[in-house]
């Protein structure tokens, strides 16, 4: 069969398919569902099995009267659908300048006005990382849309001023080291609304929260409560009450003024700040005066669970839970029933139900996929829902079965893509908590999506000659491994090392013109040449500290010996030094390079890309909220002036993430946080191309040459392809 004649005619049958209005758009691979498993059998596929992350779920009425689900992800947009209806649909915000959705509105005075309070809303801040080391999840603030979400405002909504009503200039400004996770507004007026911050403050090296409230509809929002180290993160208004509000971060805190002044409960009977990372509350509807309190330790592998009764003038402890990881903790108590709890323990979801005067703990989390970052309660009661890192779940019958209610949700956090360079068209890509997943085309015997791999799915690589040979990595497990038969059956660990540590997102290089040869790092820089039955280390790094390991590595395609090998953990010197490495002899010797790439001391390296003809042109990428997002050497990184800027045409908050480039195209491709990047080798700029995709964050990007396509694995709304040869 001809495979080229073959894969132009699938093309654009899937254009046709698509419904794209014109060529050169992209065009969404999905999955827009749970991928079957490539082993039925297989365990770690079943708990790889899932979509997505999910960050929370409103339920709200329409114009009609018709209850309607909004779900918000912490990289994938709003989605919609009704109660009960067959799947999910994109509610747009394509345009904003995050996809991530912390919590959602609805105005019920005109119900076609939206608030999106953007970001990850268990997003971490990295203390001793650049901007904080998070400058993709972090909030951008509150964004409106006054047409029922088909448009939004361009920039964060509002003036943002403190308790004396000066205006903190730039409290928005990329990157704004901030977490914003919850936004309230009043019950019984609809312009009176509340949200809580959380930042990290370097001079006190404290977790500060903040909370804000608005009288006019969020045009301006004035600080009523700052705390130092008060890691605010969780907000409830109290049931029935005109002016009660709770707010909770290492302990709770209670407003009888409707946010305008606040003071401690923590003397009432809860753990001292000092000893908490995180308490997250809930109320219920049938008793208003409760406070259910969900504690975790900082030094402690426990959690344990508070009581009050009496609208916090004091607090009981009603259980000792297994703790979750303190940025995925969530708890809920039935607005029917408050002795019945759903909460977060370990990974799991936990029953707490009082039975004859008893509160007595379950495991009711079934089959659901781990990690659960929240819990909510239908308004009527009647069923909880649990968002995941595998999508979204809900259950009846008190926990004891579930259902996955995600399908149409195309919002899967890609770490990687990988596609064929040879034969069918077949596409692959790690996810994070949701496996390594493949793509065959509609022609295949094995047409669709499958999950061949569980765990947190990382890099992955086809042979330039061979589709059948693909190599796949894992994160938290350290694990390489080989598939000589298109992914159904996997080889064992060939890990070269269990000495070293490695990044999460190891880096893992598979050569571009040699079959077998393959390269990863951890501390140092490891070859093989037989597919990964053996390793070479071909570093010795041994001067630098083991706490650092390689973040980036690129292997010059005309020259083997010729690697450039990048080290995370900035220095916070003003001196850039043992940050980027060079070797001409294949490991030999190398050689610091550093000298000159501007800001590398507090800026993270993201990526490497190498000239595919002369290993002396090399590109280097930033995270980390510098204006420098990607420098260029065409003196291999030597010389009197060996960088120079080669940003122009980026945006501001467009950190780079990764970088590819296409031989056929002769272009070069940036992936940023906020979308994808092209420019020629004869461009004095860079250009988005990001057209019909909503502005994404670009973990990774592929090129096949032939025919000339271009993948983007974005991290929240799945694959994309687009045919660079109808590229405008």
């Amino acid at each position: 069969m001809n495979y080229r004649l073959t894969l132009r005619i699938f093309l654009v049958l899937l254009l046709l398919v698509s419904g794209s209005s014109a060529f050169g758009q992209w065009i969404s691979l999905g999955p827009d569902s749970v991928p079957a498993l490539m082993r039925p059998f297989d365990g770690s596929l079943k708990f790889a099995s899932g979509i997505g992350r999910v960050s929370c779920l409103r339920f709200f009425k329409d114009g009609d009267g018709k209850e309607i689900m909004y779900l918000g992800t912490p990289y994938g947009g709003l989605w919609k659908k009704t109660v009960n209806g067959p799947k999910w649909e994109y509610a747009g915000a394509a345009q904003l300048p995050n996809q991530g959705v912390s919590d959602f509105l609805i105005s019920r005075r005109k119900t076609d006005k939206l608030f999106i309070l953007s970001g990850d809303p268990d997003c971490i801040l990295n203390k001793n990382a650049p901007a904080l080391g998070s400058t993709d999840c972090q909030s951008r603030g509150i964004f409106i849309s006054k047409d029922g979400g088909q448009s939004w405002s361009d920039n964060a909504a509002g003036l943002w001023m403190d308790e004396n009503g000066v205006e903190l200039i730039d409290f928005w400004k990329f990157p704004t080291r901030k977490v914003a996770r919850k936004l309230l507004v009043d019950p019984r007026c609809s312009r009176r609304m509340l949200t809580v911050i959380h930042t990290y403050t370097n001079d006190s090296k404290t977790f500060d929260g903040m909370i804000f409230n608005s009288n006019d509809g969020g045009q301006k929002w004035i600080r009523s409560f700052y705390g130092k180290d008060a890691y605010l993160r969780d907000m409830e208004w109290k049931p029935r009450s005109k002016k009660t509000v709770y707010a909770s971060g290492r302990s709770v805190l209670r407003s009888n003024d409707r946010g305008k002044s606040w003071f401690s409960l923590q003397l009432n009977g809860l753990p001292a700040d000092s000893s908490v990372i995180r308490c997250e509350i809930t109320l219920s509807n049938a008793a208003p005066d409760n406070i259910y309190a969900l504690v975790i330790y900082s030094h402690s592998p426990g959690g344990e669970i508070f009581l009050s009764e009496n609208s916090g003038e004091s607090f009981r402890s009603i259980a000792r839970t297994q703790a979750s990881p303190h940025w995925r903790t969530a708890i809920a108590v039935s607005h029917k029933d408050p002795g019945l709890i759903f909460f977060s323990g370990g990974n799991k979801v936990y029953k707490l139900k009082k039975e004859n005067g008893q509160w007595k703990q379950s495991f009711s989390g079934g089959s659901i996929h781990d990690d659960v970052h929240d819990l909510t309660f239908d308004p009527k009661g009647n069923r909880i829902y649990a968002s995941t890192d595998g999508g979204i779940y809900s259950s009846e019958d008190e926990g004891r079965t579930w259902l996955d209610e995600s399908t149409g949700l195309n919002i899967a956090e890609c770490w990687s893509v990988g596609v064929s360079q040879s034969g069918p068209l077949i596409v692959a890509s790690g996810l994070q908590d949701c496996g390594t997943i493949i793509r065959f085309p509609e022609d295949d015997s094995l047409r669709g999506w499958w999950i061949t791999r569980g765990g947190d799915g990382m890099a992955v690589e086809f042979d330039p000659y061979d589709n059948r040979l693909i190599y796949a990595n894992d994160g938290n497990n350290n694990i390489v491994s080989r598939s000589e038969d298109r992914a159904q059956t996997w080889s064992r660990n060939l890990a070269p090392t269990r000495e070293q540590k490695a990044m999460y997102r190891r880096p893992f290089v598979r050569h571009e013109k040699y079959s077998g040869l393959i390269f990863t790092a951890y501390h140092d820089v490891f070859k093989s040449s037989d597919k990964g039955d053996s390793w070479k280390k071909i570093s010795d790094f041994s001067f630098i500290s083991k706490d650092h390991s390689i973040v980036a590595m690129a292997v010059s395609a005309s020259d083997t010996n010729v690697i450039y090998a990048a080290y995370s953990s900035p220095a916070w010197s003003d001196k850039p030094e043992k940050k980027l490495w060079k070797t001409r002899n294949g490991g030999e010797t190398w050689t610091d390079i550093s000298h000159g790439l501007t800001g590398v001391h507090w800026n993270e390296i993201t990526d490497i890309l190498v000239d595919q003809i002369n290993p002396e042109i090399v590109y280097v990428s930033f995270q980390g909220g510098w204006k420098y997002k990607i420098m260029k050497s065409v003196s291999g990184g030597e010389g009197k002036e060996p960088w120079k800027d080669y940003s122009n045409g980026l945006p501001d908050d467009g950190d780079v993430l990764c970088l590819a480039k296409s031989v056929g195209a002769q272009s070069l491709f940036a992936g940023t946080i906020n979308g994808i990047y092209k420019r020629s080798h004869t461009d004095g700029s860079w250009r988005s191309i990001n057209y019909n995709m909503p502005r994404q964050m670009i973990s990774d990007i592929a090129v096949r040459e032939s025919p000339l396509m271009l993948f983007a694995g974005t991290h929240g709304m799945g694959i994309w392809m687009l045919h660079l040869s109808l590229e405008r």
